[in-house]
């Protein structure tokens, strides 16, 4: 994906290392129906991080499970980190 970072997300103070929630919690959101449906999913978001044009993106790849209506969230990225994404999934 290459998901545009917002306005506000541009003039906060936010640790690129750190993931941007409300990204994460709009990609949960999206999946509303599959968490509901209580299977065990697991869910990776790759999304791009930098900027191309004068666009800057939102990063936050994740690693996301959904189980018996719970989501977990295993492992994500920074907003603005770059790195290979492992998850060791068990028991599936």
């Amino acid at each position: 994906m290459a998901w545009v970072l917002r306005d506000d997300d541009k003039n906060a103070s936010i640790d690129p290392s750190a993931p941007l929630m409300d990204t994460l919690n709009y990609w949960v959101a999206r999946m509303h129906p599959i968490i509901k449906s209580k299977k065990r999913v697991i869910m990776a978001v790759c999304n791009r991080i930098g900027g191309e044009n004068g666009t800057n993106f939102c990063g936050s790849s994740c690693v996301l499970e959904f189980k018996d209506g719970e989501v977990k969230l295993l492992d994500a990225c920074g907003f603005n980190e770059e790195r290979f994404l492992t998850v060791e999934i068990n028991d599936f």
